[in-house]
């Protein structure tokens, strides 16, 4: 499979792994190879963590006394 990145230019293929916070050193074909790394490995960023949705207890908020130093 022919790589998108085969047209740009050195200085294209600098600019996007700069964006990318990602090293910029090599020839082009190391460029390249570490812009198709990034772009397979979504980044190299984590899986979003997913938090639960959260819990609607109604707990009572009248009825309740509160507490006295002699108890």
């Amino acid at each position: 499979m022919a790589s998108r990145y085969i047209t740009w230019t050195v200085p294209q293929l600098k600019k996007e792994l700069i964006q990318r916070d990602a090293s910029t050193h090599g020839r082009k074909t190391d460029l390249i190879d570490r812009l198709e790394s990034y772009d397979k490995n979504k980044n190299f960023l984590p899986p979003p963590v997913l938090l639960p949705e959260p819990l609607d207890v109604n707990w009572p908020s009248t009825g309740f006394q509160q507490l006295k130093p002699d108890h």
